[in-house]
């Protein structure tokens, strides 16, 4: 193996390896973005206001919860990893290119 050879194929593993690390990242930080948001939204229920069964007073009212918004999922699928299966696509395609090239250029 020669060391051009050796060296393509360790910059492609790194890259690699860089595209996958880079998806984690960013996959975690929407989720803790999300998890943010998702908490500050809940609503904060109020114990109920104590009063004696014999003596009402007409002045309390009763404290409504506030409507939250449903939680929902972030959306997942192919728009999600257009970018990164681009560049693996096209490097895959040019490793592959010069390997055709190389094994045709010695016999």
């Amino acid at each position: 193996m020669s060391h051009e050879s050796l060296l393509k194929g360790l910059i492609a593993f790194f890259t690699i390896i860089f595209i996958v690390l880079a998806t984690f990242v960013y996959g975690n930080i929407e989720r803790s973005k999300q998890k943010t948001a998702s908490s500050t939204n809940q609503a904060t229920v109020l114990p109920p206001a104590e009063t004696t069964k014999t003596n009402p007073t007409p002045t309390t009212t009763a404290v409504a919860p506030s409507v939250t918004t449903p939680k929902t999922t972030p959306t997942t699928g192919a728009g999600d990893n257009v970018l990164p299966m681009t560049i693996l696509s096209v490097l895959g395609y040019m490793l592959f290119r010069s390997r055709k090239k190389l094994t045709t250029q010695k016999s």
